[in-house]
């Protein structure tokens, strides 16, 4: 009996070893940051020793990425911007966009990201702007809101456009609110489930815990029901957050304008929690409009625009951000309503 306890064992064994290999070898179940040539990473149970998701100032880098190669040069705030005074000139009509990875430009060179690109489209519509990217790789709307509270606050500009995306809902699941910042000036994020570090170290768990747990997005501990719940609360955050800005900015005559759109993923993959995350926005836009904040929704736009594209035409085969033709399509897009909507006045 025992012979046939070991046999079974050691088929067990071969079997999830086999399985093991092939998982890590197809990539199955890899992660966003090891699908892109980078370690696993995760938001959960982290310890970040500032209240400010930013570059090293400064500092001159290549990120790691598998699909691509662009240089960034971090300025004096910490961001992939070029040095600015904080002072401008009367004639100027100057933006402050916020963002992550995709406002950064993650995927394209410094003078292909959409808020340079729209700063142009500007500029040969008779507008004499000056667009200021203040988006960083990772962050969301609360690190925005601090960054500009407390480091870029005393900068003067005419708008801020403050850009939303679906990633941010599930960075809202994993960091929450503004608990996060602590009170001797570090940030931490939630709590992964006791399994995490099982997860972490086998593709094969993953498969399992994955299944088990019906979790729609890798490397997120949420079921369905979770996380669509989890995207109510975030509405109510970021319309708070949203709010914030607009006291924060109102005495300096500062107008905000609020920026929601889709990702490539978004596009390509049509599930029942992009179809939430679209409901969700047009709930946001609603909400806003009636505080009369305006608001630009570019979900169905960017779709429209994409349509009948082959995915590696506007994004990357394992990064899913895009790539200079679709930044180029979001700045486009972002031009037009905001010369369309008068939402921008000339000086």
């Amino acid at each position: 009996m025992k012979r046939y306890l070991l046999y079974i064992l050691m088929v067990v064994v071969v079997v999830i070893t086999a399985a093991e290999a092939f998982l890590r070898l197809t990539g199955r179940f890899a992660t966003y940051s090891e699908s892109i040539g980078q370690k696993y990473s995760t938001y959960y149970n982290a310890i970040n020793p500032s209240w400010y998701l930013l570059h090293t100032p400064g500092d001159t880098t290549t990120p790691a990425n598998s699909d691509f190669r662009y240089a960034y040069s971090i300025n004096k705030y910490g961001i992939r911007e070029r040095g600015f005074e904080k002072s401008k000139g009367d004639t100027t009509i100057r933006i402050f966009v916020t963002g992550d990875s995709f406002a950064e430009g993650q995927g394209a060179p410094y003078d292909s990201t959409w808020p340079h690109l729209l700063a142009r489209k500007l500029r040969g519509d008779g507008v004499n702007a000056e667009v200021i990217n203040t988006g960083v790789a990772g962050s969301d709307p609360i690190y925005n809101y601090v960054l500009h509270r407390d480091i870029l606050k005393g900068c003067r500009a005419d708008y801020i456009i403050v850009s939303i995306n679906s990633s941010d809902f599930t960075d809202y699941l994993m960091r929450g609110g503004f608990e996060r910042f602590d009170k001797d000036g570090t940030t931490h994020f939630r709590k992964g489930p006791w399994y995490h570090p099982i997860y972490r170290g086998s593709y094969f768990a993953r498969a399992v815990i994955e299944k088990v747990g019906g979790f729609p997005f890798r490397g997120v501990f949420s079921t369905q029901q979770d996380l669509f719940a989890n995207t109510d609360s975030a509405i109510v955050c970021y319309n708070n957050v949203v709010d914030s800005f607009v006291n924060l900015v109102g005495p300096d005559s500062t107008r905000i304008i609020v920026l929601l759109y889709s990702t490539p993923s978004d596009i390509r993959f049509k599930t029942p929690e992009t179809t939430k995350f679209r409901a969700s926005f047009i709930s946001l836009q609603q909400q806003l409009a009636v505080r009369n904040i305006p608001c630009i929704n570019l979900w169905d736009d960017i779709a429209t625009g994409l349509a009948g594209k082959n995915y590696l035409e506007y994004s990357y085969r394992n990064d899913w951000h895009f790539n200079p033709y679709g930044y180029n399509l979001m700045a486009r897009l972002v031009e037009k309503k905001l010369i369309e909507g008068n939402l921008i006045t000339k000086k």
